[in-house]
């Protein structure tokens, strides 16, 4: 009898159409790449209506774009994410997409938030 032998070849299965991806990226929560970790959570956010920030992004519409559903592709778009960046989307209400997106700073992200959501802070800091 052959012995088996287990494969460790890093993957990951997502999104409701269960994309299989091979990079080297994913390792585990503690090891994989920021730039990985950033299309993860996109793509949870989008995909996946049991993630606590659904109705934000995928529950209002917001879609990832069928090329990025694929990590690969996601980063030779984008590149490496820079050190003190996130991913973020020129108009809020779009999707995400090369067109629409890039790595922006906190400060530059704040400087593009929804209407609503900079309502909402404003109204909680005049209530202190």
């Amino acid at each position: 009898m052959a012995k088996r032998t287990r494969d460790t070849t890093p993957r990951v299965q997502v999104g409701v159409k269960g994309y299989l991806v091979k990079h080297g990226q994913s390792g585990g929560v503690s090891s994989r790449s920021p730039t990985y970790g950033t299309w993860a959570n996109m793509l949870q956010r989008c995909l996946n209506p049991k993630n606590p920030r659904w109705s934000d992004y995928g529950g209002r519409g917001i879609k990832v774009c069928e090329q990025w559903v694929t990590f690969a592709t996601f980063l030779a778009d984008m590149g490496e994410r820079p050190e003190g960046k996130t991913l973020d989307r020129k108009s809020p209400d779009g999707n995400y997409e090369p067109g629409n997106c890039r790595w922006a700073t906190p400060l530059e992200q704040r400087a593009n938030w929804r209407a609503k959501r900079a309502s909402l802070i404003e109204v909680s800091q005049c209530r202190g």
